[in-house]
């Protein structure tokens, strides 16, 4: 299947009366699905593309949950095969590692304060410095051009 070929099964399946979650995973597929259109593929990455929406099922794709799950491991593909990730994927990943550091650095370092409050200065801190790190990721791999639109 062409990378043009699944942009139109994923345009029939947003046209079609189907569940707002289907229509959201189905717009974010044609997002990157053109974002991929748009960008200079040498032959061989086109074909390995394609036959991974091949192997996808693209236009027996209707619920939620199967479109849910094609959309990640497409995603999972590009991001492994060609290191190409979808905007703002450094900094959501980063914020979230933050979190998690940041409420144990809370808890540890912040300890003078009551056990609450040490716990939101460090989810604070943790998010801001995540936030900060990602957005740096972020920009690294914009300038490198392994982001998708």
């Amino acid at each position: 299947m062409t990378i043009t070929e699944a942009i139109k099964a994923m345009r029939s399946l947003v046209e079609q009366s189907s569940p707002t979650g289907s229509k959201y995973y189905a717009q974010r597929f044609i997002s990157i699905l053109e974002s991929l259109k748009g960008m200079d593929l040498d032959p061989s990455r086109r074909m390995k593309i394609e036959q991974e929406l091949e192997q996808l099922r693209m236009e027996q794709l209707t619920r939620r949950k199967e479109l849910r799950t094609a959309y990640y491991e497409f995603l999972k593909f590009l991001r492994r095969q060609y290191e190409l990730t979808p905007p703002r994927y450094y900094t959501e990943r980063a914020m979230a590692l933050g979190q998690c550091f940041g409420i144990v650095a809370g808890l540890v370092l912040l300890n003078n304060f009551k056990q609450s409050t040490g716990i939101s200065l460090g989810l604070i801190g943790g998010l801001v410095l995540g936030y900060f790190i990602g957005q740096k990721l972020d920009k690294e791999a914009a300038n490198a051009h392994k982001v998708l639109s």
